[in-house]
């Protein structure tokens, strides 16, 4: 008599987990077509005791299996309080609420892996996931697409539907400004190790000042916070140089108090640069040059990208989408650039509307906590 084949067998096989064989046959609409056609090969050629089943969840189904949803989507972010990260997270509970979806908003706190969280019990029920800036390698990130649809922010992995910012073309205008600025070394003020935008940010910085004759320190940080980037001017003082590019904003407005708190003028005495372009980054005395990232278009397009998906789980291979990042020349590489709060307002009212009272007071009091001067006047 011949061993009954059970799903454990299927997943040996097919190379992937029990859960996703049985979400593959029961619940398709929550794993990828690639995933369903592997583990229905896989069962069929075993001689699993439901191949009728099977073959009738094809295309025909798809009525079907949509009812099989629940209207749950999971962000997960490594850190929420970053401008950057709740900026993704808004716009992506906005497209989601406007299709019906829910979402549930996840914390990682730059220390636990995505995969670990997304694999507990309770994310099992959800229809797809929007990972921003995630830190987990590439072979658990395929683990998880492979059990549910999946959008990445930030992060290029190949297989993956991705939403990415180019930022050659910024990085090459920065450093040109810089040098122009007279500067001819820089020191890099890294962000996490694990961080794939960390990696691509110090290689194309020490790609393009190489390609002007110019050099680059580095400065590795514990996080990506203000408190890193004011811990770090220690170590600069040690080797000082010309400017600093920091791994994004918040570690720039760090390293600025810092600076402005030893007795440094800026950018006399060092030149800043940032990545994000955060509201904040605004605000600053002086204001700080940075590489602005289009992150609501971004978390739209990722938004966008996880419906389709989730919608239609035949849509094939991985999508990428790119937007173009843009250079923000401010008071942090030359003096003349500062912006007063009054010229602030009035090139924000010009744009978006009146900036509020209350709302500049707010900005003033989150970075009169980092001990940077404000021109309020």
């Amino acid at each position: 008599m011949h061993k009954k084949v059970t799903i454990y067998d299927i997943a040996k096989e097919a190379g992937v987990s029990p859960a996703t064989v049985s979400r593959a046959l029961s619940r398709p609409g929550l794993v990828s077509s690639v995933t369903i056609a592997n583990v229905r090969s896989v069962a069929e050629r075993l001689g699993y005791d439901t191949p009728k089943r099977i073959r009738q969840l094809d295309d025909s189904a798809a009525a079907t299996i949509s009812t099989q949803r629940t209207g749950l989507v999971a962000v997960v972010a490594p850190d929420i309080a970053n401008p950057f990260q709740s900026t993704c997270i808004k716009v992506v509970q906005n497209v989601m609420a406007s299709h019906g979806y829910t979402v549930i908003v996840s914390d990682t706190m730059e220390n636990m892996l995505a995969h670990k969280l997304l694999s507990n019990v309770w994310m099992q029920q959800i229809d797809g996931a929007v990972l921003i800036a995630p830190r987990t390698g590439e072979a658990e990130l395929h683990k998880i697409a492979d059990t549910m649809p999946l959008t990445i922010i930030n992060r290029s992995v190949p297989g993956i539907d991705q939403v990415l910012s180019d930022t050659r073309n910024a990085v090459r205008q920065a450093v040109l400004s810089l040098q122009v600025a007279g500067v001819s070394t820089i020191t890099y003020l890294a962000g996490p190790s694990s961080s794939w935008s960390d990696s691509n940010r110090h290689n194309l910085i020490v790609h393009e000042a190489k390609h002007l004759g110019m050099s680059v320190t580095h400065i590795q940080a514990t996080q990506p916070t203000m408190e890193s980037g004011f811990k770090a001017i220690g170590k600069f003082l040690r080797h000082p140089t010309d400017a600093l590019f920091a791994f994004n904003d918040i570690m720039a407005i760090g390293f600025m108090a810092a600076a402005q708190g030893n007795g440094m003028h800026i950018p006399a005495d060092v030149k800043v640069v940032g990545f994000d372009d955060i509201p904040m980054s605004a605000f600053t005395n002086p204001t700080l040059s940075t590489i602005h990232l289009p992150v609501e278009q971004n978390a739209h397009n990722a938004a966008q990208l996880l419906l389709h998906r989730i919608r239609r789980s035949n849509m094939g291979g991985a999508q990428t989408v790119t937007e173009q990042a843009m250079f923000i020349e401010r008071g942090s590489i030359h003096a003349t650039k500062a912006m007063s709060t009054s010229t602030l307002t009035s090139a924000s009212d010009s744009a978006t509307g009146t900036l509020h009272s209350h709302e500049t007071k707010q900005a003033y009091s989150c970075i009169s906590c980092a001990g940077i001067s404000l021109s309020m006047s």
